[in-house]
């Protein structure tokens, strides 16, 4: 709370916890209850442990479900944090050749960012930056059905290369 920490969660199979402070307001409590049950929704559409590829569209499509319900006002600070362009380039140069890597514990760095060579919240803008390429091309879907499509598909078909 002392270094500006507002609210944060975690989604389990059975469960979500969320972690705020008494500045959290309930737009924001609201967002990131819809942002973790998304997660738990998101989760039997894909073989676990996760891939690198499916931790990034899992966070992309949580915050697209928060934007669809509560507005642009509503999404994370992080998803228009880099321009599509740094995404790509990170994507390149970081992402591409760690995609198939299993487990949430590995995903960390790409995730959240390091102090050396990924800058902060890379792997959660990346993924909403690829879900809204997506989207552009297919404007008609619901959450529901963005729910149940594979990454791989949402990557390929927003043009982000996986070879």
């Amino acid at each position: 709370i002392q270094h500006g920490f507002v609210k944060n969660g975690v989604a389990y199979q059975h469960g979500i916890c969320l972690f705020v402070s008494p500045r959290t307001s309930v737009k924001e409590l609201h967002a990131l209850t819809t942002h973790e049950y998304h997660h738990i929704s998101r989760q039997s559409y894909y073989s676990d442990p996760p891939t690198l590829l499916d931790s990034v569209i899992m966070e992309g499509l949580a915050e697209h479900a928060v934007e669809s319900l509560f507005g642009e006002h509503a999404v994370s600070s992080w998803t228009k944090r880099y321009s599509l362009k740094e995404i790509n380039d990170y994507w390149h140069t970081h992402f591409l050749e760690h995609i198939t890597v299993r487990g949430l514990h590995n995903h960390q760095p790409f995730l959240f960012g390091d102090a050396k060579q990924l800058p902060a919240h890379i792997g959660y803008c990346t993924g909403y930056r690829i879900v809204e390429a997506f989207l552009m091309k297919n404007p008609s879907l619901t959450t529901q059905q963005l729910l149940q499509i594979p990454s791989e598909e949402i990557a390929i078909g927003a043009d982000f290369t996986l070879l």
